[in-house]
């Protein structure tokens, strides 16, 4: 035999012997290391006492970093798997368990599972060999929990379904154990299956239908029937339209107002306006405008009909108010106002929130003005209204409704604001006045300074005097009403702007009565208001900036500790109640 024949033959003996020990094929797509499928996926499930099988590839990771070392992984050994239900094993190809770094490895699971069902946390351990800049180490690696093994059980099927009426919509509930992956539905009318979890159904005639359902998984189906009773079809008549005169009444609903369906019935008439009992078969209206009324029907099973109704008003003698308006809006109410008509006796007026059902019904005295202020309204809400005259004592002849007005309350900021008396440390800010405020909140600041000044007036002013303003200085503010203390108040007006204008000062020429001393002074200087009460004392520097402030009494002498201040010319300001006073000082150091 010669050698290429021996080669040969051993060749095919090594490919032999590895197809034998290959149980299972890893997935080479995967190409970042770890386990496949991942925890997430899952292995699939499998069914009790049937046997089973499923692989898991391993990509053994080529390298790996050790407290910021790179070692290179040589090998990866499976140390155990637990979690393993009683029947199955794991077997690695290669048998041995162990794969050289950067390759992949694959582990099968198989066997026959337990006869119950339940789930079963599978775990693996593995050991690295790596090699790196400190030698050889072996790494431990921990799946714990990788995989939940589920053993399903043939599910149990079960339903439920609502109070069915003929051509409504049925709704089937699948109330079957959880493992069911599949449903089929027969309805018990003949028409086609359904595979859906929860099915709706419309049956087109009453009778006791038999419904079943199969739930159904990998490991089995089981079916369940149920018989579902659909109630006939119920019919509501209102009764025919009519016309009655103002003052009359009649009788609303058919002979009989309910008809099939499944007694005893309960009736609701929708408004309720005008009726003796909007909850008996056949209520009597004595209606004064035209109006429709909607009769609801329920039966004992739950099904429902409406049928609708008009009642006509005959009111020719009694006008329509021609115009109507709104007035005072407020945050919490209005002034309703309307045009008079000849021959009336009084005013009934209804009003609503806008998109509301029913309507407020205010009936006026004899001898009422045309106008009417309402109140308790909620803020930042639009209302309708209307009104109508009534022309005789009685209430019998009204006229009709007039168009509808609408408005919306709100509170409401000043239109215009403006300053007057601006000087060089006072101002009046000035504003226009809102109706029914419980006062106002002015802000002033200097502009560009990221903080507001917070004053207060009362409702009957709309003036603030603001005092201690620096000369040459801007100053924006802006006003807003308060329209319930601590809790309504209106947006901010735009803010205005103005300046006060410079000091105008004679150099050379003291005031009477104030004396500096020393002047030119360099550390301290002595004060002598000569003024009658309480001043403020002010020192400026020549740009107007105030650099020190205090108050005291102008009877009072006071010193004044300048040592921080550079050299130069400054001012000293003297405000009481009655008089300004300025006088110029010069630091020099």
């Amino acid at each position: 035999m010669n050698l290429k024949r021996v080669n040969l033959m051993i060749v095919v003996a090594c490919f032999t012997l590895m197809a034998q020990s290959q149980v299972c094929m890893p997935d080479t797509s995967q190409t970042v290391a770890g386990m496949y499928p991942s925890s997430a996926v899952n292995i699939p499930p499998g069914c009790p006492g049937q046997p089973y099988q499923t692989s898991i590839t391993l990509v053994v990771p080529a390298d790996t970093t050790v407290f910021g070392f790179l070692y290179n992984v040589d090998s990866a050994i499976l140390i155990n798997v637990t979690g393993l239900p009683a029947g199955l094993a794991a077997i690695c190809t290669p048998p041995s368990c162990l794969w050289l770094g950067g390759t992949y490895g694959c582990i099968l699971i198989s066997g026959i599972l337990p006869p119950g069902g339940g789930s079963f946390p599978l775990s693996f351990s593995f050991s690295y060999h790596a090699s790196g800049p400190f030698g050889p180490i072996s790494l431990p690696q921990e799946f714990p929990n990788q995989y939940v093994l589920n053993v399903d059980s043939v599910p149990v099927a079960d339903f439920s379904a609502n109070p069915s009426c003929v051509s409504d919509t049925t709704a089937f509930v699948d109330n079957s154990t959880a493992n069911a992956t599949s449903w089929i539905w027969e309805f018990g009318d003949g028409s086609p299956t359904s595979a859906s979890e929860n099915p709706n159904h419309v049956y087109t005639a009453p009778g006791i239908y038999n419904v079943c359902l199969i739930a159904m998984n990998a490991c089995g189906a089981d079916t369940i029937c149920k018989l579902v009773t659909v109630a006939g079809v119920l019919i509501a008549d209102a009764g025919n339209d009519e016309t009655i005169y103002l003052g009359n009444s009649t009788t609303l609903g058919g002979a009989p107002p309910a008809a099939g369906g499944t007694p005893p019935y309960s009736y609701v008439w929708l408004p309720g306006t005008d009726l003796d009992n909007q909850f008996i078969s056949n209520p009597v209206t004595n209606t004064s405008v035209d109006i429709s009324y909607v009769l609801f029907i329920t039966d004992a099973a739950g099904c429902s009909a409406q049928d609708t109704v008009w009642v006509n008003v005959d009111t020719t003698s009694c006008d329509t108010i021609p115009d109507l308006w709104t007035s005072n809006i407020k945050y919490n109410g209005a002034k309703l106002n309307w045009v008079s008509v000849p021959n009336v006796y009084s005013y009934i007026i209804q009003g609503r929130e806008v998109g509301a059902a029913n309507w407020r019904t205010l009936r006026l005295p004899n001898g009422h003005p045309t106008q009417r202020t309402v109140f308790g309204l909620e803020n930042n809400t639009t209302y309708e209204w209307q009104v109508r005259a009534q022309c005789d004592e009685e209430g019998e002849l009204v006229g009709a409704w007039s168009a509808l007005d609408s408005f919306t309350t709100g509170c409401f900021a000043p239109d215009t604001i403006w300053e007057s008396n601006v000087t060089n440390s006072s101002a009046f800010l000035q504003w226009s006045p809102v109706i029914g405020v419980a006062g106002y909140e002015i802000n002033g600041r200097i502009l560009g300074s990221p903080t507001w000044q917070v004053k207060l007036q009362g409702p009957y002013f709309n003036l603030k005097a603001v005092n201690n303003l620096a000369p040459s200085v801007t100053y924006e503010w802006r006003v807003r009403s308060i329209c319930e203390p601590d809790s309504v108040v209106s947006a901010w007006t735009a803010t205005n702007v103005f300046t006060t204008p410079p000091i105008v000062v004679r150099l050379g020429k003291e005031q009477p009565g104030v004396q500096l001393f020393p002047n030119p002074a360099t550390e301290m200087v002595t004060i002598n208001p000569g003024m009658i009460g309480m001043v403020d004392l002010k020192v400026l520097d020549s740009k107007g900036t105030t650099v020190q402030k205090m108050e005291l009494d102008g009877s009072d002498f006071v010193s004044l500790d300048i040592s921080e201040l550079q050299s130069g010319m400054y001012f000293v300001q003297l405000l009481s109640a009655e008089e300004t006073r300025i006088q110029k000082l010069l630091i020099s150091k």
